[in-house]
């Protein structure tokens, strides 16, 4: 049925193949050594016993699968890493659009902010000219109201002065009182006496004329002096006029600004939208590329595991191959040391004729090896083995009642433990939500505000997690205990202390120099706690301290003093009774 070259034809001259799997089975006894038959489902029966019902695959077969297969993975390799390449290139060129639609981006916000910027410098010059604006209106008012005043000054002086010119006029003339002293010689002292008073009244006339005329010059300056002012307001009325006017001008200019940057911004974002659409695109081709490329690297990864796979199947194969070869010299070897013959003279040697069916080698076999596990397991018969039995049916029954027992004992202890762990949770939970609240007021007690917590941490099991003190003293941030100072450690350690004591309060409480590390004011806070909770919860407390302010806050004084070298004596001190003699008295 098949042929081969003159090496193989000897092996296949031993091969046959049948049509079904009985027939296989059937010819199976009746081969001689070399002879083996096949069918066209890949199952072999052997001379020697050997059936393979599972065909499986050929060597050859499989290694040319192999050889086929990596040279298809290989042209997949190439054309993978073409696509992966110009994935890489559009993605390159995606990443390069997307940075620049970004930079253009950037440029157009950076652009707007400008605008928005320079609107609002316009904005801010137009309120600062319209303030200026204002300023001179007001000053202009107000020149004008000083300019009508000096007017009315000037109006009243030229008034007096045609009054003074009027009583001057109204003066008798010299010549004709001269004429009249001349007449009047005879009343001589009564005309000195007038005429004196007269130049007195007219030298005093003169005087006051001349200081009007003084102060009518003084007003004409000052008069000029605002004429050229309002004409310098007048001046720069008009320019500001003007200035308003341009400013008007630039206000409506600005006005028509914002539209225009509507336009714009509306230009730029529709730019914008059409850079992030293409940067979404371009991100689309990347992760597209990527994903290509990913598939193109797996499937290299999966073609150089199969090649890996291929060459492990084949070096097996060869081992395999060696192994067989091995196997038939060491065959030869052993058949010629037992039998002194090659292995094709074994038939001649088993006085088997040509073409006679050798024993089935199977069968053979296994009648060989039952005769020689009875011929071992007969040994010496054991006459206590049935006793022997009994008592370790026996001991294993023991075993395993012990074993249930002790299986139950473990269960009952485990519900034990995790009743015990939940019931303390419940306990420990209760217990530190009350030492909390304790803790929070006394902590905000001892340091006029402020607050404080105890948290537990590195762990959410209660009975496993540790315990964290979080403090926060007035005027300070949220903190752990030891970042705290010396003295706010220790009252926060007193509040925790005195926490913990309210929780469980006792009828007796020794405190040993507690207070030495605290300041005269937080000794006072110190004492007044103390005595809130002796009368809150009827605890006698004993304290032990050298403060002057503690020894005077408390009910009695224990000191030991030393009258003499060498002798010790108790002294104590009832200052409460001290106290409530004083108030009667």
């Amino acid at each position: 049925m098949v042929a081969a070259p003159p090496a193989l034809a000897r092996s296949l001259a031993y091969a046959g193949w049948v049509e079904s799997e009985e027939a296989g089975r059937r010819l199976q006894r009746s081969l001689v050594p070399g002879q083996r038959v096949v069918d066209r489902q890949g199952r072999i029966w052997r001379w020697d016993g050997f059936t393979r019902i599972a065909p499986g695959p050929s060597p050859a077969a499989e290694l040319l699968r192999h050889k086929n297969r990596l040279v298809v993975l290989a042209e997949e390799i190439a054309r993978e890493k073409e696509a992966a390449r110009m994935a890489e290139q559009s993605a390159a060129a995606a990443r390069a659009a997307r940075q620049r639609a970004a930079e253009a981006d950037r440029q157009k916000r950076s652009e707007l902010r400008s605008a928005e910027e320079t609107a609002a410098a316009t904005r801010s010059a137009e309120a600062e000219i319209e303030r200026q604006g204002l300023m001179m209106e007001a000053r202009l008012t107000a020149a004008t109201a000083a300019i009508e005043a000096v007017a009315a000054d000037l109006a009243e002086t030229r008034a007096q002065d045609e009054e003074n010119e009027r009583e001057m006029s109204a003066l008798p003339d010299s010549a004709l009182a001269r004429a009249t002293l001349d007449a009047t010689r005879l009343a001589a002292g009564e005309a000195r006496s007038q005429e004196g008073n007269t130049r007195m009244a007219l030298d005093k006339l003169g005087r006051e004329a001349e200081a009007r005329r003084g102060r009518l010059s003084a007003i004409e300056v000052e008069e000029r002096s605002w004429r050229q002012r309002c004409a310098a307001a007048a001046r720069q009325r008009a320019a500001l006029v003007e200035r308003r006017g341009t400013l008007e001008q630039e206000i409506a200019n600005v006005a028509a600004r914002p539209a225009a940057i509507a336009a714009e911004s509306e230009t730029l974002t529709t730019a914008l939208a059409e850079a992030a659409a293409n940067c979404r695109r371009s991100g689309d081709s990347l992760a597209s590329g990527e994903t290509r490329l990913r598939e193109a690297t797996e499937n290299s990864r999966r073609a150089n595991q199969a090649l890996a796979a291929a060459r492990e199947q084949r070096a097996r194969c060869e081992v395999l191959r060696d192994g067989a070869n091995e196997a038939l010299l060491w065959l030869a070897r052993e058949i010629h040391e037992r039998l002194d013959a090659s292995p094709e003279a074994l038939a001649e040697l088993a006085g088997l004729a040509a073409g006679e069916r050798p024993p089935d080698p199977i069968e053979t076999s296994a009648r060989l090896d039952r005769l020689i596990r009875e011929r071992d397991n007969i040994g010496p018969v054991n006459l206590m083995a049935e006793s022997e039995a009994a008592e370790s049916e026996a001991r294993v029954t023991g075993l395993r009642h012990e074993r249930a027992e002790l299986t139950e004992a473990i269960a009952r202890l485990r519900r034990g433990i995790a009743a015990l762990d939940q019931e303390g949770r419940q306990r420990l939970t209760a217990a530190f939500d009350r030492v909390n609240g304790h803790f929070s007021a006394l902590f905000a007690r001892l340091f006029g505000g402020g607050r404080a917590y105890l948290a537990l941490v590195d762990d959410p099991d209660p009975l496993a997690a540790g315990l964290e003190i979080m403090a926060s003293p007035p005027g300070k941030r949220l903190q752990t205990l030891s970042l705290l100072s010396g003295g706010e450690q220790a009252l926060t350690a007193l509040a925790l202390i005195f926490a913990v004591f309210l929780t469980n309060p006792t009828p007796v409480c020794v405190l040993d120099e507690i207070d030495a590390p605290l300041d005269d004011a937080n000794v006072d806070r110190f004492c007044a706690l103390v005595g809130e909770i002796s009368d809150t919860t009827g605890t006698r407390f004993l304290v032990v301290t050298h403060h002057r302010i503690t020894m005077a806050r408390v009910d009695r004084l224990f000191g030991v003093t030393m009258a003499e070298r060498g002798v010790s004596q108790l002294v104590s001190v009832d200052l409460a009774r001290a106290v409530r003699l004083r108030l009667t008295a």
